[in-house]
């Protein structure tokens, strides 16, 4: 009897090594929670492992008197395992039209959308516009904010628009020092720690190297970490590493 035990514990073992194995590293558990619907089989919810970043068929809840508006969180976007919860509106809702003005970034391509008056926003769709960073959606000076209950318009279409900081590519000319790798920095961001290189022989830390690096300069001014960088007209700007020589060549 042991013995048959300790064979049924080692399958037991062996089947999880081997799922464990095919498990994909990126593979993530989601929950969708029908948050009221159900499946056709009459499940509340339903959970799937997928591969984040792939594409995916997310399962179809129902709700007597209810219309189902969207998830509460971009299921596109997934990247590690969590819960996603289902958003309704009643059935006799005032609706409204949503055309997505992503003002110069990716179009919306999916099915025609609509938000509820009385009910919550779901998580809406995000574009994508080069390197630059998307903001959000605004109605005239108010943004969009998902898990918000919408309110009644003026109009029966409304057409919501994209906001973005604008992102600037940052070339690092290091003077005969050694070579920094490009960076992006977003307009309204604070600048982050930069790139030091260095220039000659040995070490700063040590004090015995050559050059003493001074700091990165554009337009001849001095770029501080920890300011509010203002984008530029230009996508693509140099910023210029100063030097001071520590040695005096004596020939």
């Amino acid at each position: 009897m042991k013995k048959i035990i300790a064979i049924a514990l080692a399958l037991v073992c062996v089947f999880a090594l081997a799922a464990c194995q095919h498990r994909p590293s990126n593979a993530i558990t989601v929950v969708f929670d029908g948050a009221g619907g159900v499946t056709a089989t009459n499940k509340t919810e339903v959970t799937m492992e997928i591969t984040a970043g792939s594409d995916f068929q997310e399962p179809t809840f129902t709700r007597d008197g209810y219309i189902f508006v969207g998830w509460d969180t971009d299921i596109t976007e997934l990247t590690q395992s969590c819960t996603v919860k289902a958003v309704w509106a009643a059935e006799n809702s005032v609706r409204n039209k949503i055309i997505y003005d992503s003002d110069g970034g990716s179009a919306y391509m999916g099915r025609e959308f609509y938000l509820y008056v009385g009910a919550e926003i779901p998580a809406l769709f995000k574009p994508s516009r080069g390197s630059d960073k998307f903001l959000g959606w605004y109605l005239g000076d108010k943004k969009v904010e998902k898990g918000e209950i919408w309110q009644q318009q003026e109009t029966v279409e409304i057409t919501l628009k994209a906001k973005w900081s604008k992102a600037t590519k940052i070339v690092f000319d290091s003077d005969g020092g050694l070579a920094c790798t490009s960076i992006y920095l977003n307009d309204g961001e604070a600048i982050p720690v930069l790139p030091k290189p260095t220039k000659g022989y040995g070490s700063e830390a040590a004090g015995d190297n050559d050059y003493r690096f001074l700091g990165w300069y554009y337009n001849n001014a001095k770029v501080e970490e920890g300011a509010i960088w203002q984008s530029p007209e230009e996508d693509e700007i140099v910023f210029v590493a100063k030097w001071e020589k520590m040695w005096t060549d004596n020939y």
